[in-house]
């Protein structure tokens, strides 16, 4: 045994987008993909403790100690387009380019897919299979 055996592999998680059973296709017959990264990844860290700083930043300026429930939804969504390192989809009948802009509205008009990401995620931090 080794403990080795009991670490990550990958720092990316690439998540075939399916509605229901079906996995979604492009215009070119390829699936369409949401790649991120994986929450123990360094990178992944590094996005959370800048908005997490950010945001003390902020909550110590205003002296404000809670958070609106809309604010809450806000920096999920912030956060999950941040750690978003690619994708393959089509969108509005076109092939975008990832911007955390765009994977911001993509998440808030197509909620299932915030779904699939959080469990592919939750599915990540069980890298101890051997």
């Amino acid at each position: 045994m080794d403990l080795l055996d009991f670490t990550p592999k990958t720092d990316d998680i690439t998540i075939e987008l399916k509605y229901g059973e079906k996995v979604l296709k492009n215009e070119d017959g390829s699936a369409m993909t949401w790649t991120i990264m994986a929450p123990h990844s360094e990178e992944a860290k590094s996005v959370v403790h800048t908005m997490t700083d950010a945001r003390i930043e902020k909550a110590a300026k205003t002296k404000t100690k809670t958070l609106k429930s809309a604010e809450v939804e806000e920096i999920t969504l912030e956060g999950l387009a941040k750690t978003t390192r690619n994708w393959n989809i089509t969108w509005g009948k076109k092939t975008p380019k990832y911007s955390v802009k765009l994977a911001m509205e993509i998440l808030q008009k197509a909620p299932w897919i915030r779904e699939l990401i959080e469990e592919a995620r939750q599915d990540s931090m069980d890298f101890t299979k051997v």
